[in-house]
């Protein structure tokens, strides 16, 4: 380019670009005027266009009367029996499918079968996420908080597979059908910038919606992504309260 530029009577322009290459790189100094120019720049790029998809969904979230909650009054609840089901149906969704009693040997007896230990492994690893009271409780103050509880809750419930990289975000593109999902520079950069809006919502049913939503657009996992979602969808103060979404008829 600068060996082209001379001829075309194009050095100023050559310069101007190459110092502006340089400021994406974080090598050079000038003034990116663009949210995604200065991104890059500080090595947090995100996905430009899945911001504006989560600006919609927080601007209609914010906007819209909310349902009213249905509630379960503390003598209804059954930790066990809830968190067991939760588990259960958050992988007969994605297609890991057992026996209610076979699933029920394994979450509370240990029982593996042979045959299908990593199934086994995805049904223990979302009831123990699931049921333990401590972790749920953990509702993210800020987006380095949501990273590592993205990862540590990954960890727990993809334990079974070691082949899908459980606790660590995906290192290659990955989509369903036609659509392309977040790609993997952009994922903590995106997961950054979003957060905020995220925070930003008052309400359970805010959070858990706009969460899904986001999980599900930037799917950080090589694998295990919608059980990681439906995890992450549900705060603590909706769970003791509200009926899980997967045991609603």
């Amino acid at each position: 380019m600068r060996r082209l530029s001379a001829p075309l009577e194009a050095e100023d322009l050559f310069e101007e670009i190459h110092t502006m290459i340089g400021a994406l790189l974080g090598t050079r100094e000038y003034p990116l005027e663009t949210s995604t120019g200065q991104a890059r720049r500080e090595g947090v790029p995100f996905d430009p266009s899945r911001m504006e998809l989560f600006h919609k969904l927080h601007a209609a979230l914010r906007s819209t009367a909310l349902p009213p909650p249905r509630l379960m009054g503390p003598k209804r609840i059954n930790a066990p029996a809830l968190t067991f089901f939760e588990a259960y149906f958050s992988n007969f969704i994605e297609g890991t499918e057992f026996d209610v009693d076979d699933a029920a040997d394994i979450i509370f007896n240990g029982k593996i079968p042979v045959q299908r230990p990593a199934d086994a492994h995805d049904i223990l690893g979302t009831f123990r996420t699931v049921s333990d009271l401590a972790e749920m409780q953990h509702r993210p103050k800020n987006a380095e908080e949501l990273l590592e509880l993205l990862k540590r809750r990954h960890a727990t419930i993809m334990s079974g597979r070691p082949d899908k990289s459980p606790g660590t975000f995906k290192t290659e593109s990955n989509r369903a059908g036609t659509s392309i999902f977040v790609s993997p520079e952009l994922v903590v950069g995106t997961f950054i910038k979003a957060f905020p809006l995220y925070q930003s919502l008052e309400a359970a049913f805010q959070w858990a919606v706009f969460m899904m939503f986001l999980i599900s657009e930037v799917h950080p996992f090589t694998d295990g992504n919608g059980r990681v979602a439906r995890v992450m969808m549900r705060p603590v103060e909706a769970w003791r309260w509200i009926t899980p979404m997967q045991l609603r008829s």
